[in-house]
């Protein structure tokens, strides 16, 4: 029995879409030059990819954790496990903050300042839908 559910991202197909979408609005709202997006379009693409990299990395270190906590695991193994998982987020997010930057160097104060705040909104309104979809769904 698994201690802890996995959800996952979406499956690929509707992924990429939401990906592509999400893409759009953010060019739209930045209202980007052409140069700006071919600088910037890369540095999201990368942004999203690390996202999803990081995502099924810690799923995988969190499995073999559970794994351990089943079989009853020594400290040794666990604190072990522990550290990997630490040093897996402390890395993840230096190399975000990395690619912040260099998306910083492209943007303009107040074009970075919308491009954190759509990533916030961007987020909570899909939460948002999703959980209406299920309330639809369950009716």
């Amino acid at each position: 029995m698994k201690l802890f559910a996995n959800p996952g991202p979406p499956p690929t197909g509707h992924h990429q879409v939401l990906q592509e979408y999400r893409n759009l609005r953010l060019l739209q709202t930045l209202n980007l030059s052409k140069e700006q997006s071919e600088k910037v379009l890369p540095l999201l693409h990368r942004l999203d990819k690390d996202r999803r990299d990081m995502f099924d990395q810690q799923q995988k270190l969190l499995g073999r954790i559970e794994q351990k906590l089943e079989k009853k695991a020594n400290r040794g193994e666990l604190k072990q496990l522990n550290r990997k998982y630490l040093n897996l987020i402390n890395n993840h997010f230096q190399e975000r903050e990395s690619n912040l930057q260099k998306l910083q160097k492209f943007l303009t104060s107040g074009q970075f300042a919308k491009f954190l705040l759509f990533e916030r909104r961007f987020g909570k309104n899909l939460k948002k839908r999703i959980e209406q979809m299920r309330e639809r769904h369950k009716n």
